[in-house]
């Protein structure tokens, strides 16, 4: 069955990994599943891919689900809800993209209740459920599946057995199979090995079936005892819409809930992108505006204090015999310039530099000194500030000709 309903997904073409849950101890099973890292547990030797891992991209069939330890379940539920895997011995997790398929003989609803199933498991799990009925339920589909296991084990044993005789196809439909297709096989595998004709008759079956069988029989007429024979054909599954056809119109109906959901995921993925680019433009945007509104802020205030500071510069640089007042006037300059970086407001380099009509206006322009290149700024008359690459004030300079 999970078979089916990945090979008519729009995975089919990547993996299907199969994992039997009750076949592994809880340590290996959450190996199995999630990998390892090297020197994660004795034995470790080497990194190990997981089970979630190798199925990237396509089918994970999880059977026998209900055999799962509590304590794994958890971490199960993890990565179906993140879509994210952790090796053992590893703190980095790994994105996955994986459809689960899951597949138990319990009730799980009474495991839930007797506490030994995760209840937020079960739903998380519990999204498209297909119940296969027992085999007993579906005796129409006994000799469909008794030929397909033939088949395959003559091949596989090289035997050139050809079908059932009339009794022991009888015999198999009368069984009540308590272990279901497992046990049909099995039964089937048996009686291709023992059986030295081309015909499987019915002593090859197992005793479990002939048993059965005899007891079931009732007394009848020799003529009557015949009539499978003459109603083989009756029993012919092809011409009857048994439990198969019936399936095969319910994996058409999953299927196309299974393309319908990845159609809404892909379109509410793509719709879930937009809107987080479109809210990265707003926020960027936002930021662009604070910042801006900020620096308008910042450029109006400092141009309310540079007159001042300027003033404080005439006075630190005017001559004067008061040591202490002099002293006084450069503190509070320092201070100021400390403030302006603090805003980072930068005081615009000009002096011996070449000039430059972004950053500077020229006020004057006088024979080069000796020593001084022609270009250069040789005096400042007014300090000039920018905030970032915003000028609040150009520099007023006298130019070297």
């Amino acid at each position: 069955m999970a078979r089916a309903v990945h090979g008519a997904s729009a995975r089919a073409n990547k993996p299907l990994v199969t994992v039997n849950c009750a076949a592994l101890a809880e340590n290996l099973l959450e190996s199995e599943l999630f990998g390892h890292e090297r020197g994660a547990f004795t034995g470790a030797d080497r990194r190990r891919e997981g089970r979630f891992l190798q199925a990237d991209g396509g089918t994970l069939f999880l059977d026998e689900i209900g055999e799962m330890p509590l304590s794994l379940q958890a971490k199960l539920l993890r990565a179906l809800q993140q879509g994210e895997v952790q090796r053992v011995g590893s703190d980095s997790p790994i994105t996955v993209d994986v459809r689960v398929i899951a597949a138990t003989n319990r009730n799980l609803r009474e495991e839930v209740e007797q506490k030994r199933f995760r209840e937020d498991l079960f739903f998380r799990l519990n999204v498209i459920s297909i119940e296969v009925p027992a085999l007993r339920e579906r005796s129409e589909d006994i000799p469909l599946l008794a030929a397909h296991f033939l088949e395959k084990f003559a091949a596989r044993n090289r035997k050139n057995v050809k079908g059932f005789a009339p009794q022991a196809l009888d015999m198999l439909r009368r069984y009540s199979w308590p272990g279901n297709v497992r046990e049909l096989q099995n039964a089937v595998e048996r009686a291709v090995i023992l059986c030295t004709g081309d015909l499987i008759t019915g002593p090859e079956l197992p005793a479990s079936v002939t048993g059965a069988a005899e007891q079931a029989a009732p007394e009848t007429a020799p003529e009557q005892a015949a009539a499978p024979e003459t109603n083989a054909e009756a029993a012919d599954p092809k011409k009857k819409d048994g439990f198969f056809n019936k399936k095969a119109r319910e994996m058409e109906a999953v299927k196309a809930k299974l393309d319908a959901a990845e159609k809404n995921a892909a379109q509410a993925k793509e719709q879930l992108l937009r809107m987080a680019a479109e809210y990265d433009n707003y926020r960027k945007r936002s930021t662009r505006e604070a910042d801006q509104k900020f620096n308008d802020g910042i450029s109006f205030a400092v141009n309310q204090i540079i007159p001042i500071l300027d003033t404080l510069d005439m006075a630190a640089n005017a001559p004067t015999t008061d040591e202490n007042y002099k002293k006084g006037v450069v503190m509070t300059l320092d201070k100021a310039a400390k403030a302006l970086e603090a805003l980072h407001v930068e005081e615009i380099e000009a002096l011996g530099k070449p000039f430059d009509p972004n950053f500077m206006n020229a006020v004057q322009q006088i024979p080069a000194p000796d020593g001084q290149e022609s270009g250069t700024v040789i005096t400042v008359y007014q300090k000039g500030y920018r905030l970032g690459d915003k000028i609040v004030r150009h520099a007023t300079v006298v130019v070297a000709e």
